[in-house]
């Protein structure tokens, strides 16, 4: 009977022993799929950040090209103004009495001129677009800080094992191609 207990006591040493393997190795596979995870999350995070950049971007050169187009409407208007003022004072120096009501109009329009609302709204939204980009960049920038750091910390390095990690999460610099409008004028 001696023997019994001891076999039973072995079995369950034996059983204790695999339970703990068996939880380690479960941890241990947990634990990296969950590294890998986060690094997943991650890319997608720096991706999404570089999206946002390039949406506001776009935008800015979008309003750029509103605001050229509104300026030369505007100066074509206000050139015809100016025509039309200066045949006004010169109909008005040979002495045409219609003259004088041509020039009381066209002065009348000439201070609305300087002031369009239109203008002033489009280099509102393009002031925004240029500090949406700028904030834009120092989170893409703040990403790519976190990204890297994860993944040279060694316990997530050793779950990562030959996961290949994103090669273009540089830091971003400026550059004036970043910047080109293109062809405005």
């Amino acid at each position: 009977m001696d023997n019994e207990s001891k076999t039973k006591v072995n079995w369950r040493g034996i059983l204790i022993v695999l339970a703990i393997i068996i939880a380690f190795v479960g941890l241990f596979f947990i634990t990296k799929v969950s590294v890998k995870a986060t690094v997943v999350n991650k890319e997608e995070q720096i991706y999404e950040a570089a999206s946002s950049i390039n949406i506001q971007m776009d935008t800015r050169n979008r309003k750029i090209k509103q605001l050229t187009q509104v300026i030369e409407e505007y100066s074509d208007y206000e050139r015809g103004i100016v025509k039309d003022f200066a045949e006004a004072r010169k109909q008005l120096a040979e002495g045409s009495e219609s003259a004088a009501t041509v020039l009381n109009a066209i002065s009348e329009q000439y201070p609305n001129l300087k002031a369009d609302k239109q203008y002033l709204t489009l280099s509102n939204e393009i002031i925004s677009c240029e500090n949406k980009i700028s904030d834009y960049r120092e989170d893409y920038n703040y990403q790519v800080k976190s990204y890297r750091k994860y993944c040279r910390n060694p316990v997530n390095k050793f779950f990562l094992g030959n996961y290949k990690m994103v090669d273009e999460s540089e830091y971003l610099k400026f550059d004036k191609n970043i910047s080109d409008v293109g062809d405005v004028f």
